[in-house]
């Protein structure tokens, strides 16, 4: 076509008659141009003219909306052409530059959406427009965010590129982390760099932080350095807990790092609740680190309990759990405090209360699991017959039921059983409260009820409530409450079941049974309807138990 070796010559006046007759013929018979779309295509490449450039893309828009190939076939191309446009005028939004690039970034959305390979190849013009001053930056970003979110891994490669243009475009930032986990070498070699965008762009810190967050979860130490001016996002509650998070991960790895910071931590408290947990958790990593400081922080820890909500008071009581777990001494001054707590209307407020005390106790379940272990081999030296397991247990009495009474605070032993039928190897746990007001929700006469089919495990727990002088059986067998437990075992155990003195040589649960035990009356909403009363030591209906009057 005469018209396109007009578009070519170095004369502006030879130029404009070429692109009149294909403006008329894009205007009559866009179909005629189809053919030499490619040619357009090279000449906008490699144009200096902008309104040359404009008209051009004009045509390329009319022949991609009548052929749906066009774009796809013709994209290496399109990219070609945008390369060359971002050496042009593009940071002026009135620039006929940047109108033909942002027209030919929205031809090409479709494939920068469903191509993975048109993607990759894409990426660095995309990256080199995000850095432009005008509007064509956000048709670049786009995109290259839509891979961010979807398919970080496709920018592989551009994280420095992508942390220059975080200079100018901090909201890109916002989706780095997401790219961290393929260029963790990059990002880690590049804190410095995140640091001074994190001073330099007060707006954008949340954005900047998240980055930084990412790379202190996987290696505190590269960002301790930084702490000084890293705390001023303390101030915002936009940054606040994200900065703790990242203090929290310095304190796992620098604990010394963080030993300046414990004061105005514990001042930030009282403005910002919400960071109660991570700065728990900096203090108690610092105590266990450093002894000598240990006792301050359980004091700093202690003040903060007046200041948390229910959700974050368990975790607050975990972290003072740890420093008694160090050292038993630390909470000795501020034991009621604990001690109140075990009456708390929240279930895990009062686990972790209790947790506290059985530490200082002796009780705690790593006691508790030797105590275990250590009854069971008192047992089974004992049981050489079942006159002399009896035996020992009328000698041991008062040793047992302490023993048992401390099992029964966090599993509740049934007031009765009663079985059902051989084949289905059924037990039925009954529950009454220990308190039965006039308004009680289960009386002796209309108690909990809740199956189980782990029959051999619960028979263990009825044995441990015989030697509470619980006779627990349901109809109970003539003569001693054990020989109940004992008569039922027989009615239940299979042909290759041991032999019940075998069975009852270890009759304790270990503490994962206990927890599985635990966990079916959780199921059951055992613990929705009854709650642990320590003074009365017993389980109380929620309507009968005096935290509910």
């Amino acid at each position: 076509m005469d018209a396109i070796e007009l578009l070519k010559s170095h004369d502006e006046e030879v130029r404009r008659k070429g692109l009149t007759k294909l403006m008329d013929i894009n205007e009559a018979t866009p179909e005629d141009l189809k053919p030499f779309t490619d040619q357009l295509l090279v000449i906008l490449s490699t144009t200096d003219d902008d309104y040359l450039s404009l008209q051009l893309s004009n045509m390329i828009e009319t022949v991609a909306s009548l052929d749906s190939t066009f774009i796809p076939t013709n994209s290496t191309k399109v990219i070609q052409a945008l390369d060359n446009l971002n050496s042009k005028n593009l940071d002026d939004d009135g620039s006929l530059f940047t109108a033909v690039a942002m027209k030919l970034l929205t031809l090409l959305q479709p494939l920068l959406t469903s191509n993975p390979e048109f993607q990759e190849n894409s990426i660095p013009v995309l990256l080199k427009l995000m850095g432009r001053k005008s509007s064509v930056k956000w048709s670049a970003y786009n995109p290259i965010a839509s891979f961010l979110l979807t398919k970080p891994q496709v920018l592989q490669g551009h994280s420095r590129a992508l942390l220059e243009i975080g200079r100018e475009l901090p909201i890109i930032l916002s989706m780095l982390p997401n790219l961290y986990v393929y260029e963790k070498d990059v990002f880690n070699s590049s804190v410095d760099k995140l640091i001074e965008l994190y001073a330099a762009n007060p707006s954008n810190q949340a954005e900047i932080l998240g980055v930084l967050q990412k790379i202190a979860s996987e290696n505190g130490t590269l960002v301790a350095p930084y702490v000084s001016t890293l705390k001023r996002g303390l101030q915002s509650p936009s940054t606040g807990v994200l900065t703790l998070m990242i203090f929290e991960d310095i304190a796992k790895t620098s604990p010394d790092t963080m030993r300046p910071m414990l004061v105005q931590l514990v001042e930030n408290v009282k403005y910002n609740p919400n960071g109660i947990y991570q700065t728990a958790n900096i203090l108690s990593l610092v105590g266990r680190a450093f002894p000598d400081s240990a006792g301050q922080i359980m004091t700093d820890l202690i003040s903060m309990i007046e200041h948390a909500n229910q959700q974050m008071m368990p975790l607050l009581l975990a972290e003072i759990r740890n420093l008694v777990a160090m050292d038993k001494e630390l909470i000795s001054q501020h034991l009621l405090i604990i001690r109140n707590l075990e009456n708390d209307l929240n279930e895990s407020v009062r686990d972790q209360a209790e947790a506290i005390i059985n530490i200082v106790e002796g009780k705690d379940l790593r006691s508790l699991s030797d105590k275990i272990d250590e009854q069971n081999r008192k047992f089974a030296e004992a049981a050489e017959s079942w006159e002399s397991l009896k035996d020992y247990i009328d000698e041991n009495i008062s040793e047992i039921k302490e023993y048992v009474s401390e099992i029964t605070k966090k599993l509740p032993f049934p007031a009765a059983f009663s079985t059902e039928g051989k084949i289905r190897k059924t037990l039925i746990l009954y529950y009454n409260c220990s308190i039965q007001t006039d308004r009680c929700l289960y009386p002796t006469d209309r108690g909990f009820t809740t199956e189980t089919k782990v029959w051999n495990r619960w028979m263990k727990v009825a044995l441990s409530a015989v030697k509470l002088g619980k006779a627990v059986m349901l109809p109970t067998h003539p003569g001693e409450a054990m020989n109940s437990v004992k008569s039922a075992y027989e009615a239940f155990k299979e042909k290759n079941d041991e032999n019940f003195l075998d069975y009852i040589k270890e009759p304790f649960l270990t503490s994962s049974e206990t927890d599985e035990m635990i966990e079916q009356l959780k199921s059951a909403n055992y613990f929705g309807v009854f709650v642990y009363d320590v003074q009365e030591a017993g389980w109380n209906c929620i309507m009968c138990n005096p935290r509910a009057l």
